[in-house]
């Protein structure tokens, strides 16, 4: 959980900023790196939701690595996380792929969890159409067993397979401590995109 929101709180602190802000004076106060930042991150996703192409997730499977959890706890746990969602994706000018998205799914315990967030990924040609990609999202969640279902934010590993316009894409929730049955989870799920059509 603390590893989670410090990996959140680096990504907030490192997205970047409009050109003209760059050069920070030195008499900059703390305030106003936030007021760059918090524009610079409102014109981000207002780009994303304006000029993306709009995307529907299916979900359906969240591995739990077997050396992690007895086969008790295994048996208790659902790996069929149904479900599904929508978004908006966009090539930003690095080529790098930029995604909001908000899915809802049964979590480990057959509860609905919710998902909204931002999502990033550099993409690799392996092959004709067929690319892989690395990134991070970074997300609040809602889940049953988490403070009351009350949103907490999360930041975890991305990876993706893409063809043409189906991605398929993996979130790794990782071990943070030497106990056993918690972490080592690998949520899978798809993105289909289809390009949006803008008004004229």
């Amino acid at each position: 959980m603390k590893f989670s929101i410090l990996i959140l709180a680096i990504f907030l602190t490192s997205m970047p900023v409009n050109s003209e802000d760059q050069i920070v004076e030195t008499s900059a106060t703390n305030q106003s790196f936030i007021k760059r930042w918090w524009s610079a991150t409102k014109d981000n996703v207002s780009k994303i939701y304006n000029e993306g192409n709009d995307d529907f997730y299916l979900t359906g499977y969240a591995y739990h690595d077997r050396w992690t959890y007895t086969k008790e706890k295994l048996n208790d746990l659902n790996e069929g996380a149904y479900g599904g969602g929508l978004g908006r994706s966009i090539i930003n000018a690095k080529g790098n792929t930029e995604m909001l998205y908000v899915m809802s799914h049964l979590d480990s315990h057959n509860d609905v969890q919710i998902n909204a967030g931002y999502a990033w990924a550099r993409k690799f040609k392996i092959a004709g159409d067929f690319k892989a990609g690395l990134g991070y999202t970074a997300f609040l969640v809602s889940r049953s067993d988490f403070a009351g279902r009350f949103p907490l934010p999360f930041a975890l590993p991305l990876v993706t397979l893409d063809i043409d316009d189906v991605s398929i894409m993996g979130i790794l929730i990782p071990k943070l401590n030497d106990g056993i049955n918690n972490g080592n989870v690998l949520f899978i799920f798809a993105k289909f995109t289809w390009e949006r059509k803008k008004s004229i």
